[in-house]
């Protein structure tokens, strides 16, 4: 295996956690600002669609991670590799998962306060 192929390994289990960590923290920025008593408060459709849009984006560089994941671990012989692709094809998954979940109340929000 190469290195590149390794790096791209450890890209893709440390990856998903980051952006899930990074879409929550988006969404509790938005969820604060689309409140009427912020200063400069945003519409519910601008707090859905930005929301939306976060997640959009961290489900792409999630399932794209969860992809490399899958393909290394189909192709490596190694033991070790095929240890660290079943923990990336774990982690993937399971923060793809949380990613659709966190996104979803973007799309139910029906009061201020409700995304959070």
């Amino acid at each position: 295996m190469t290195e590149e192929a390794k790096k791209s390994l450890w890209i893709a289990v440390s990856v998903p956690p980051l952006v899930w960590g990074a879409q929550g923290t988006l969404g509790w920025f938005v969820a604060s600002h689309a409140c009427p008593g912020t200063s400069q408060p945003w519409s519910l459709a601008t707090a859905r669609w930005i929301v939306a849009l976060g997640t959009i984006a961290a489900l792409a560089v999630s399932v794209a991670a969860l992809n490399v994941a899958l393909r290394r671990y189909r192709d490596e012989q190694a033991e070790k590799i095929h240890y660290l692709s079943m923990i990336g094809l774990l982690v993937g998954a399971t923060l793809t998962l949380g990613l659709v979940f966190a996104g979803l109340p973007a799309l139910m929000i029906g009061a201020c306060g409700e995304m959070r």
